[in-house]
């Protein structure tokens, strides 16, 4: 039931592809007329500038320009002297036209329009003279010389009408008249040449590559430019008008075109010119990107675009469903029809046709291939091998050993050597080798196989798996699958990178890589233009060709499996037969990529050159201010647009021309006001700097096909400050400004000094009164009662005389307290006088306490230091005095105690903001430890210098005396 399934849905594709042979099929061209957008359907002259831009002229409707998109036309109320234009001429920038109503010159660059003749009546036909002016025909038969400003009339020849001329290329002047003669110009006379004798009529001629090429009574002749004298008659007919494009000569009658290869005068195009039809051709145009374009009187203009992509149909009467290719061993390609056989070709040219037999006819044809000695071997199911012999007889090949009886074989593949074979059957597959013949059965039919390194190890692709053959020996790898049941359309090896590729009609396109060991799929979403793919092939590059119903693509993935790049050939490249067939597909050794499809045989010549497209750059088709009408001429110099600061906001539009591929004609700009990236314009082409910064930048435009920026459009824009913005008038404001701010602080900052100064001195006095006041309050209350307990304690150790020893200890001990007590009391209260906050004052005190201290011990206490009027200014903040006073008072006592010291000295100094005070002593010492606790009360005297952020230095060494510093810093 399985194989029922699977042929009925072969034999459904094969009806598809053979009803798609039935439609009709035309070569691809474009039509422009008025409604495309030509002012006018008589169209009697094209050019195209060095912009890209083809430009039409047009009897009645002026002067059209076309991007490959739009139409843009000039008329009479642009500048023109009238809408009727005969003929047109570029020299250097400038469009020269010949109108009704004289001679206009367009600036190509600037689009601006000059009126350079004024003439009574119209102006026919304009050729350059090659050094910068040109010679015109004007009606009447009259012939004018225009240079360097100056219009000369030519004169007239006698005993004739000279009705034709034209220059060649060296800008010399040729005529002729109604008799078949031709002249040359001399500069003061005409000269007769004998070109055609013995003709009679109107000569028209064409000068072009060295050639002159001459139309006379049906006739065509040609004959190199420096020698006349024996001209070539060509075996072409001319009937109306002729051109030469390239190496194509076009003719024109009444009703058809024809054209005809210069050289060999083979005709060429027929396939466009029979569709084109009806048609009186009044010039042709080849543009710089290989498209032709041909102007009608009357019919508009058609455009044959310059395709990559070539169609061979006119090598039968009916167009061909071509659905297998394949290449022999000396290059040639063999290309298959349903109707007419097989297409032998050779360097793109036929050299035989394998037509249908009585035995074959075609019917059931699967492909053919070659062995190892060339020889082509055509499989036909249900009939078998055959072999095709020197005298193009089919002859039967003998089957293969070991094949079963009951099997049909529905294809074969040859080893790229041509020794080894594949039959792949409905059941299974055969392979016969060097010394082995071996049938392999399967459940599926085997529909697909391909070799990969080795001539006797292939690939072979059954209705539902995927199956290596090598040395004989079927063998499956777990990580390449098919993913899921279906015909296999294709498959190809890439034996450079160890990639196998294959495709069926649903799914996409698969690849394993073996280094990898790893599968990857890719469909639409990865950038493929359909996942129906009817055939793939790899070329010289490894980029992978897909043939879907969508025409062909071509795909090119990175070194990471990924897709980086494709390339799509449809009709608009030449590939419009469309949908592709199976086994219809091939990179020949050439790199030419050939294409069977139900629209007949095409080939992409010269495949690898396809990634060096021919473009243009952009072109700037106005400029204006946004929001205002004034001319922005006046600001455009030739590398620099000046613009004021008023006017630094642009209105800018572009356009991109590209007549080949015009959807893939895309802008890009970068504008350094946003960064480095490069961004793409909108179709419309406008582009709006606003409010561009006061400075130099540079805006750069670009083709998106011109990836290495070889054609850059660059536009350097400087916008000037305003007089405000001037850096004199930025210098003054700066320097008054400054000024002004340091007036303005220094205001601020005296007004808030001297409101601290205001309020400190409103503290101090209120802390002095309540010193004051305290120290008053306290002396009166705590002095009196010390100083009574001191008198009654007197007066009763003279009662206790008698008394036991430790009671007068007792008592003694309590005057003792009492007279500490009163001496710390009247330190504390001399502290709180506002008077001892001044230096010089606490100095003085420390120093009145070390005299009475030393007055009645063996030490001799001295004072180094003198008071100065600096220490009398100096007011130290308040609690610091009583700090400093008992800090001192403990290192004397300590002195006192346990220095043994013979000498002691105090000194004091302020200089600047810093103080110090100074004990030392020659005593005994002691070792310093680090440790300032325990040893003397040093450690509260730390802890009294931490309070009031003062530093206390106490150096010593045993028997060298000891000094106690203290400073603010």
């Amino acid at each position: 039931m399985a194989i029922f399934m699977f042929m009925c849905r072969l034999h459904f594709i094969f009806f598809l592809l053979l009803s798609a042979a039935t439609i009709a099929q035309r070569p691809y061209y474009e039509y422009f007329g008025v409604q495309q957008g030509i002012g006018q359907s008589q169209v009697p002259k094209m050019v195209q500038d060095h912009n890209g831009f083809v430009w039409m002229a047009t009897k009645g409707g002026g002067l059209s320009r076309f991007d490959g998109k739009n139409f843009k036309s000039f008329r009479k109320s642009d500048g023109l002297q009238s809408n009727d234009i005969s003929d047109m001429v570029i020299i250097e920038d400038q469009l020269f036209l010949a109108t009704g109503r004289g001679i206009d010159a367009l600036n190509l660059n600037k689009l601006s329009i000059q009126n350079v003749l004024s003439t009574e009546m119209s102006a026919t036909k304009i050729c350059s003279d090659q050094k910068g002016g040109f010679y015109f025909k004007q009606g009447g038969g009259k012939y004018f010389h225009f240079s360097e400003g100056q219009l000369i009339e030519l004169p007239k020849l006698e005993g004739t009408e000279l009705t034709f001329f034209e220059t060649d290329e060296n800008g010399d002047l040729y005529f002729s008249d109604m008799f078949g003669n031709l002249y040359r110009w001399t500069g003061k006379n005409y000269f007769k040449i004998a070109f055609v004798p013995k003709e009679e009529g109107f000569l028209y001629f064409i000068f072009h590559d060295g050639f002159l090429y001459a139309g006379v009574n049906g006739k065509m002749y040609r004959s190199p430019s420096n020698d006349f004298s024996t001209p070539e008659k060509l075996n072409v007919p001319f009937f109306y008008t002729f051109d030469i494009l390239k190496n194509e000569i076009w003719i024109s009658n009444f009703r058809n075109s024809f054209c005809f290869d210069a050289k060999t005068l083979h005709p060429k195009y027929e396939e466009w010119t029979k569709a084109i039809g009806n048609i009186i051709l009044s010039d042709m145009l080849e543009d710089q990107e290989g498209g032709r374009w041909l102007s009608s009187d009357g019919r508009g203009v058609f455009h044959l675009p310059g395709v990559p992509v070539h169609n061979y149909n006119h090598l039968s009467d009916i167009e061909p469903v071509v659905f297998n290719i394949e290449e022999d061993r000396e290059g040639r390609v063999w290309a298959t029809s349903f109707h007419k056989g097989t297409y032998v070709l050779d360097n793109q040219k036929l050299v035989k046709t394998i037509n249908p037999s009585s035995l074959t006819n075609f019917e059931g044809y699967r492909r053919v291939l070659f062995d190892d000695q060339n020889r082509p071997h055509y499989y036909f199911r249900r009939r078998g091998e055959f072999v095709l012999n020197n005298q193009s007889n089919f002859v039967l090949h003998r089957s293969p050993e070991n094949l079963p009886s009951d099997t049909e074989v529905i294809d074969m593949v040859f080893s790229r050597n041509g020794k080894n074979q594949l039959y792949l059957a409905l059941n299974g597959f055969h392979y016969r080798g060097e010394g082995l013949s071996k049938w392999y059965p399967t459940e599926q039919p085997a529909t697909r196989a391909v070799q990969l390194n080795e001539p006797d190890q292939f690939a072979i692709f059954t209705g539902d798996s995927l199956l290596f053959l090598k040395d004989g020996e079927v063998y499956s790898i777990p990580e390449a699958q098919k993913l899921q049941p279906g015909y296999i359309m294709s498959a190809d090896y890439d034996s450079l990178n160890h990639r196998l590729y294959w495709a069926d009609l649903e799914s996409g396109l698969f690849m394993f890589d073996f280094d990898e060991k790893k599968q990857y799929v890719f469909d639409t979403k990865q950038g493929l233009s359909s996942s129906l793919i009817y055939c793939l092939s790899l070329d010289g590059k490894q980029n992978i060709w897909i043939g879907t119903e969508r025409g062909v693509q071509r795909v090119t993935l990175s070194s990471e499996n990924q897709i980086i790049k494709t390339q799509d050939y449809a009709k608009e490249q030449g590939f419009f037969g469309i949908e592709t067939n199976s086994n219809s597909l091939i990179a020949d050794s050439h790199d030419n990529i050939w294409i069977g499809s139900v629209g007949g045989l095409f080939v992409l010549l010269d495949s690898l050159n396809e990634d060096n497209p021919h473009f243009f750059p952009p072109f700037l088709e106005a400029a204006g201010f946004l929001f205002d009408t004034t001319a922005i001429g006046p600001y455009q110099k030739t590398d620099l647009w000046d613009l004021p600061y008023q006017k630094r906001s642009l209105q800018l539009k572009f356009s991109l021309p590209a007549m080949k591929n015009p959807g893939r004609a895309k802008i890009l700009y970068q504008w350094d006001e946003e960064g480095t990236s490069w961004e793409q314009l909108p179709e419309s082409g406008d582009l709006l700097l606003n409010n561009i910064g006061i400075g130099n930048h540079t805006l750069r435009l670009r083709n998106a096909l011109d990836t290495k920026e070889q054609k850059v459009l660059l536009i350097n824009i400087r916008v000037n400050p305003p007089w405000w913005g001037s850096w004199w008038f930025i210098a003054f404001m700066t320097a008054a400004i400054i000024l002004f701010i340091y007036q303005l602080q220094k205001y601020f900052s005296n007004k808030k000094l001297r409101k601290e100064i205001e309020l400190r001195e409103l503290r101090e006095e209120a802390e002095n009164e309540i010193r004051t006041q305290l120290g008053q309050d306290f002396h009166d209350e705590v002095g009196n009662r010390l100083a009574s307990i001191t008198t009654q304690t007197g007066v009763l150790s003279l009662k206790m005389k008698e008394a036991p020893s430790d009671e007068k200890a007792v008592l003694s001990q309590i005057q003792q307290n009492a007279r500490k007590l009163y001496s710390d009391t009247k330190d504390f209260i001399w502290t709180i006088n506002p008077e001892s906050s001044r230096f010089s004052e606490i100095v003085i005190y420390i120093k009145d306490v070390g005299e009475k201290l030393f007055e009645y011990s063996p030490m001799n206490f001295l004072c180094e230091s003198e008071l100065t009027t600096e220490m009398e200014k100096t007011t130290l903040p308040s609690g610091q005095s009583m700090q400093l006073i008992m800090i001192f008072k403990e290192a004397m006592t300590n002195v006192v105690k346990h220095s043994e010291a013979t000498k002691v000295t105090l000194s004091f100094g302020k200089v600047g903001e810093n103080w110090n005070i100074e004990l030392k002593d020659n005593g005994i010492g002691f070792e310093e430890t680090g440790e300032v606790s325990g040893h003397f009360g040093l450690g509260n005297m730390k802890d009294r210098a931490d309070k009031i952020q003062a530093k206390l230095t106490i150096a010593s060494k045993k028997n060298k005396g000891t000094s106690i510093r203290l400073s603010n810093s």
